[in-house]
């Protein structure tokens, strides 16, 4: 079993955080083009930013926690 260290644990894990911020600037900033330029009810937007924060959770975490154990 490989041990990694306390600084190296941290590392990972502000990848992972810097990873699922990015995803969700980029998602959102995509919907909101989208959003703009068709005729997208408002009624969207907020299961839309959900299933966003979800997946970008997800994603960074999945990141962060990749090489920590």
């Amino acid at each position: 079993m490989v041990k990694v260290k306390k600084e190296c644990k941290i590392s990972f894990i502000f990848k992972g955080l810097v990873a699922a911020m990015l995803f969700t600037i980029l998602a959102l900033s995509l919907f909101s083009i989208v959003l703009v330029k068709t005729n997208l009810s408002e009624d969207t937007i907020e299961p839309v930013i959900l299933i966003v924060l979800g997946v970008s959770i997800l994603f960074g975490s999945s990141i962060g926690v990749r090489k920590s154990h």
